[in-house]
């Protein structure tokens, strides 16, 4: 079966980049193949398409996150759907942790200005 994302890094910036609409089983996944690859303080979350998660996904997401990444970090997701958005600032606020800053963009440029800071 082919994998709904891929990861890749570029400029020591984790990526990854989900093609479709990814389920929670797809984004846990995906969360534990990047950590296998290495500890990265710097990542990308692309979000081709929206995202359909429940807030409990939305909190059991976030502390995976906290689980598997260093401190400290930058984190940007990027997504160009309202919903997706949304979503994703919600996950900011779960996955609050001192040392680790994550913002949402609508842009893939904007995001890695950002991360680049």
């Amino acid at each position: 079966m082919l994998n709904n994302y891929s990861i890749e890094v570029v400029d020591s910036i984790c990526v990854v980049r989900y093609h479709h609409k990814p389920t929670l089983s797809e984004v846990l996944s995906s969360i534990d193949d990047a950590s296998d690859i290495g500890n990265f303080n710097r990542r990308l979350w692309i979000y081709e398409e929206s995202a359909d998660l429940q807030i409990y996904e939305i909190q059991r997401i976030a502390s995976l996150c906290k689980e598997k990444w260093p401190v400290p970090s930058k984190v940007a997701i990027v997504t160009p759907n309202t919903v997706t958005f949304g979503l994703a600032r919600m996950h900011d606020v779960y996955r609050e942790q001192e040392g680790v800053e994550t913002r949402v963009f609508r842009t893939e440029n904007e995001a890695i200005v950002w991360l680049k800071k």
